[in-house]
């Protein structure tokens, strides 16, 4: 393998890291994105049901 292949091979699994840290992020917050909007939904049904 020449030296050229091995630092490419070398950038893409650091690019496939920084793409695995990002996707992780996003998860998290759209989890937290979507538990919030059911918490805000559950009270507005509660407060229109009053």
């Amino acid at each position: 393998m020449s030296e050229i292949d091995e630092k490419q091979m070398l950038l893409y699994a650091q690019m496939a890291n920084l793409v695995n840290l990002i996707l992780q992020f996003l998860s998290v917050d759209l989890r937290e994105i979507a538990e919030n909007f059911s918490k805000f939904a559950m009270l507005i049904v509660f407060v229109t049901a009053n």
